[in-house]
């Protein structure tokens, strides 16, 4: 099943509220389960948070007046984009937005994520991680989320690790194993994101595909697009024949570069709150 068609699939399953992700998510890959084998379940469940990042992403896109580029990349073209589609989505705030390799990122943040700095404003992106506009959007639509949050709401985020939320918040007599990874996602993603009653209730993704899917929107200010568009009847498919990663439909597979940019992820979003020293470190550089 190709990428497209799976978060439809999830979108219109969520649409019906029924935001389960089990059947959508495939298995990790054979050495990510030997490596890392106590991780397995929290790691499927920040698969089923990008997966609906990735099917709220793919809602943007389908109800945007901006054009698409053919190819997304470090030029000013793909940054135009993205500047565009924050501003379509969040007029009251100034994009800031900055696309960088991998190793930049890694030199400046410490870790291979893109992220957003309360300090200095930016909101800087894994070169790496702009492989469709789907990723693309889900990536920035997460951090221009945190801004929003921290400019708008004056909401920093929780600081305690989204392991711990999950730790203290499972359902009493309940393991991780027991529980759908959308569930335990949404336990782990509790206080990373503001919460926006009727409008982003949950995780940034979740609450706001829910939002998407009601109303148009995931803000109180109503945004002009071309609408929401109908579902077409999706015929019944193997969900769990799709790519290890959900974004790459047409390049499954078990290499080290996946690995690491899952693993990179995973910490980024568990470490949000960031320590002192990196706010000094990306401080330093604000005004680059």
């Amino acid at each position: 099943m190709d990428r497209k068609k799976l978060l439809e699939l999830y979108a219109k399953q969520v649409s019906e509220g029924n935001p389960l992700s089990e059947e959508f998510l495939p298995a990790l890959p054979e050495h990510f389960t030997k490596t890392y084998p106590n991780r397995i379940a929290e790691l499927r469940a920040n698969q089923a948070g990008q997966l609906s990042e990735l099917a709220l992403a793919d809602q943007v896109l389908k109800n945007t007046g901006i054009p698409v580029p053919d190819k997304l990349g470090t030029d000013s073209k793909t940054e135009d984009f993205l500047n565009r589609i924050q501003k379509e989505r969040y007029p009251e705030l100034v994009p800031n937005i900055h696309i960088k390799s991998n190793e930049d990122i890694k030199k400046i943040a410490g870790e291979a994520s893109g992220y957003y700095s309360p300090v200095t404003g930016k909101i800087v992106l894994n070169a790496e991680e702009l492989r469709n506009p789907e990723r693309a959007v889900s990536t920035l639509l997460h951090e221009v989320g945190h801004q929003y949050d921290d400019k708008v709401l004056n909401f920093r985020g929780t600081k305690e690790t989204m392991l711990k939320n999950l730790v203290d918040d499972m359902p009493k007599g309940k393991l991780i194993t027991d529980i759908d990874p959308t569930e335990a996602y949404e336990l782990m993603a509790k206080g990373h994101h503001a919460n926006i009653p009727n409008l982003r209730e949950g995780s940034y993704g979740l609450g706001a595909l829910k939002s998407m899917l009601k109303s148009g929107t995931f803000k109180a200010v109503p945004v002009i697009g071309t609408g929401l568009a109908a579902y077409s009847a999706l015929e019944s498919g193997d969900a769990s024949a799709a790519v290890p990663f959900l974004d790459q439909a047409e390049n499954a597979g078990e290499s080290k570069e996946d690995e690491r940019i899952m693993l990179a992820e995973d910490k980024a979003r568990k470490n949000y709150s960031k320590s002192q020293a990196r706010l000094d470190a990306l401080k330093k550089i604000g005004g680059n």
